[in-house]
């Protein structure tokens, strides 16, 4: 009778095991649940509609606009790919950044599962689904989210090969892999791949066997040959916008500590709002990442642990390589550009506590109640309606007021600045040509254009205009035009009737 009663049992637990720890997958259902609520709610943001832009365009269109702008050309290639397949609606669009978003949660849960007991790896897991910053960039049709993925992909492919004694090809092989789609999704993920050099320098190359030293040495830096083989054809365009002078603001040395500050605030909270430091979201929510820190690198200067020296590495020398840079980048708003820093330091910080001895359900309760703390910015976050400026009831009433179409007596409608006609092409489409307004032109002249037929022009205004609104407001050849639903803060329409 024992023997019967039990071997159900058993069985059914080997069940339950090779279904894998619920806890990961109850964490994994809120996240989707958080990134695809209201996913199509909020209109298309500038940076989308280029990425949209791209994603129409040919092949050949995209990686020269991308070698003449800032970013490399992988992430719209996928996009191509991906609106070919799901469409262009803004959920359409949207949804390879959430697929990302829940890739990188799960890379994340198997990078830390043998490094903290497993309530703590779900704790982290809560943290991290609940993160506004995720949530925002799994909510945006830009890189960010793919490469935070691919990032993390690479960091848990590198400790597969480590922990494996540097002998399991096949991670090495999937490294090298993850570090060229990383370089090709964004500049700034190179930070990542020093921070592992890193940690192969200092005691990742111990972990291999001793009469295996140099084959170690040797399969570590062809993969890191491969990878720069794999990425010769975009070096020269890679070093052209390196060197390429931005319009950002210049930063001094002196400023980097408030850069620092605003970039851990931004890594924890977000974009926006962006709680004081000294306020209770912050206390509890950074309070609980400096703290996790600080015993991270206590430890790591006792103890000199493998996997302490990788956690401190990859959490921390991302975000200050990126300040370093900042007199020479000028001012940046660095949680975009290393996202992926914000999940390995909440790991950094959970493996910190749990080496400190603090016990595992401490640990969690702090996390969780830190966690919680992340829930005032979320809620702002999905009460907001607009990403940047709306046009969307200017297009409406566009549509509506406006000859437009294949009519040859069309109202001209001029953009200001002109590169909004992104954001303004995706609703309408080729149904109104949008026209630039030269520099110093007489806005006047411009309401005379043929085609208006007597009727006059229009000019939609962004809250970015060189000129500014309170100068257009001023020039008696504009009638300022109330749009039902707009918010002329930013984003304002004008009539230009004719003389």
């Amino acid at each position: 009778m024992a023997t019967t009663s039990h071997r159900p049992l058993g069985l059914w637990k080997e069940h339950r095991a090779g279904r894998g720890p619920i806890g990961l997958w109850l964490v994994l259902a809120l996240a989707l649940a958080l990134r695809v609520w209201k996913l199509g709610d909020k209109n298309i943001g500038l940076d989308e509609s280029t990425s949209w832009y791209l994603a129409k365009s040919s092949v050949s269109g995209l990686v020269a606009w991308t070698a003449a702008d800032m970013h490399p050309p992988l992430y719209y290639l996928l996009l191509k790919v991906w609106v070919w397949i799901f469409g262009d609606s803004l959920v359409a669009l949207r949804g390879l950044s959430v697929i990302s978003s829940l890739i990188a949660l799960y890379l994340l849960f198997r990078l830390i599962e043998g490094a903290m007991p497993r309530a703590v790896c779900y704790a982290v897991m809560l943290w991290c689904a609940l993160s506004p910053l995720s949530l925002y960039q799994a909510q945006e049709t830009r890189m960010y989210a793919p490469a935070t993925a691919v990032v993390l992909g690479a960091c848990l492919a590198y400790r597969r090969w480590i922990e494996s004694g540097a002998t399991r090809r096949s991670a090495l092989l999937l490294y090298g892999t993850a570090a060229t789609a990383a370089l090709y999704l964004h500049y700034y993920t190179v930070f990542a791949f020093i921070a592992i050099w890193l940690h192969f320098l200092i005691v990742g190359a111990r972990t291999a066997a001793p009469d295996r030293t140099f084959a170690v040495w040797k399969a570590w830096i062809v993969t890191h040959v491969g990878v720069v083989i794999a990425y010769t054809p975009w070096i020269a365009d890679a070093l052209a916008q390196a060197t390429r002078k931005q319009y950002w603001a210049p930063v001094t040395i002196g400023e980097i500590p408030d850069f620092a500050a605003l970039l851990i605030r931004g890594l924890t909270f977000g974009d926006h709002p962006l709680p004081e430091l000294l306020s209770m979201q912050g206390l509890l929510a950074i309070g609980v990442l400096a703290l996790g820190g600080a015993c991270l690198l206590m430890v790591v200067g006792r103890k000199r642990d493998e996997q302490d020296v990788f956690f401190a590495s990859v959490a921390y020398l991302p975000g200050l390589l990126a300040l370093s840079l900042l007199p020479v980048s000028g001012a940046l708003e660095l949680w975009w550009y290393v996202p992926y820093s914000s999940p390995l330091l909440v790991a950094a910080a959970a493996r910190g506590l749990s080496r400190a001895g603090v016990p595992p359900r401490v640990v969690v309760g702090a996390l969780c109640v830190a966690a919680l703390s992340l829930v005032p910015s979320v809620i702002t976050y999905y009460s907001t309606s607009e990403k940047d400026s709306d046009v969307r009831p200017v297009v409406a009433y566009l549509l509506a007021h406006a000859r437009h179409g294949a009519d040859a007596a069309f109202d001209p409608v001029y953009v200001v600045p002109i590169y909004i006609e992104t954001k303004l092409n995706y609703y309408t489409r080729d149904a109104i040509p949008y026209l630039w307004v030269p520099p110093d032109a007489d806005l006047g002249s411009l309401g005379q254009a043929p085609s208006s037929d007597g009727r006059g022009a229009w000019l939609i205004a962004d809250m970015h205009s060189e000129s500014g609104f309170a100068e257009l407001e001023r020039d008696p050849h504009l009638q300022s035009v109330h749009v039902p639903g707009n918010n002329p803060e930013r984003v304002r329409l004008f009539h230009l009737a004719p003389p």
